[in-house]
C-alpha cells in the first residue's frame, strides 16, 4: 500500500472523529468520545493527511525535495545557441571568396569615381552634369562593400577584412565631403561660367575630402599588402592595386 493511500485512510479516520466526535470502533480500535477542541484538531490533521493523496492524483510534487529530484532527473537540457552541426565561422576559402566578391564590386565603384573625376575636370564643356547623383552611386557602392567586409570580419574571417571595412568607411566619409563641395563651391563656379579654377585647397569641404581620402588610401595599402600575400593559395586574384578599387 502506498504512503499516499495510508495517508488517505488516516485522513478519513481523523475526519470521522471530527464529524462524529468519537465513541465508535474501527477495525477493532475503539475511539472514545472527544471534546470539541479535539474534534477541530482532528479535522485539521485529517485534511493535512489527505493532501499527499490528492497531489499524487494531480501529478504535482508533494514536497520541495520532490521538485529538486524531478528537476534533476527530467529537466530538458538548455537549447543550444546555434543549431547542431552549424557554425558561424567561415572557412578560409569562403572568407577569401567573399572578400574577392567585395573587391569585384569595389572595382565597379572605382569606375564610377574615375568617371566623376573626368566629368568634374571638363567643367562647363558638359552641358548636363549631375555630380550629386554620381557621388550617391559611389557612396552606395562603397557602403555595400563595407557591409560585405564587415560580415567577413564578424564571421571569424582574416584580420584584413577589417582593414577593407575601415578603408571603405573612410572612403564613404570622404565622398560625403566631396558631395558637399560639388554642390556648393564647384556648383557656384560652374554656374558662374567656369572662370579660372574652382577653389580646392583652403575650402573646408575639399580639405576634409582630401584628408579622409588619404586615410582611405592608407587602409587600402594595408589591405592589399595582406590580401595579395594570401589570396593566391586559395585560388583568388592576388595582384590588386590601389587604383583598382
Amino acid at each position: 500500500m502506498s504512503p499516499q493511500t495510508l495517508g488517505l485512510l488516516g485522513s478519513v479516520l481523523f475526519l470521522l472523529i471530527a464529524v462524529v466526535g468519537g465513541g465508535f470502533t474501527a477495525r477493532e480500535v475503539t475511539i472514545p468520545k472527544v471534546p470539541s477542541w479535539a474534534r477541530v484538531a482532528a479535522a485539521i490533521v485529517g485534511v493535512l493527511f489527505s493532501v499527499p493523496f490528492f497531489l499524487s492524483l494531480a501529478g504535482l510534487p508533494r514536497s520541495p525535495s520532490d521538485v529538486s529530484e524531478s528537476t534533476m532527473h527530467s529537466s530538458p537540457s538548455s537549447p543550444s545557441l546555434f543549431p547542431s552541426g552549424s557554425s558561424t565561422l567561415l572557412s578560409p576559402v569562403a572568407a577569401f571568396g567573399q572578400l574577392d566578391t567585395a573587391l569585384q564590386l569595389s572595382a565597379k565603384g572605382r569606375a564610377l569615381v574615375n568617371k566623376l573625376q573626368s566629368d568634374q575636370d571638363m567643367g562647363c564643356s558638359l552641358t548636363t552634369f549631375d555630380p550629386i547623383s554620381q557621388v550617391n552611386a559611389i557612396i552606395a557602392n562603397r557602403t555595400e562593400v563595407q557591409r560585405l567586409a564587415e560580415s567577413v570580419a564578424s564571421s571569424g574571417g582574416p584580420a584584413m577584412a577589417k582593414e577593407l571595412s575601415q578603408a571603405m568607411q573612410a572612403s564613404v566619409a570622404s565622398d560625403g565631403f566631396w558631395s558637399v563641395w560639388l554642390s556648393s563651391t564647384y556648383r557656384k563656379w560652374r554656374d558662374g561660367g567656369c572662370q579660372g579654377q574652382a577653389q580646392t585647397t583652403g575650402d573646408l569641404n575639399w580639405d576634409q575630402f582630401i584628408q579622409l581620402s588619404k586615410q582611405a588610401t592608407y587602409a587600402k595599402q594595408q589591405f592589399t599588402s595582406d590580401y595579395n600575400a594570401q589570396a593566391a593559395q586559395y585560388g583568388f586574384r592576388h595582384d590588386w592595386q590601389l587604383s583598382d578599387f
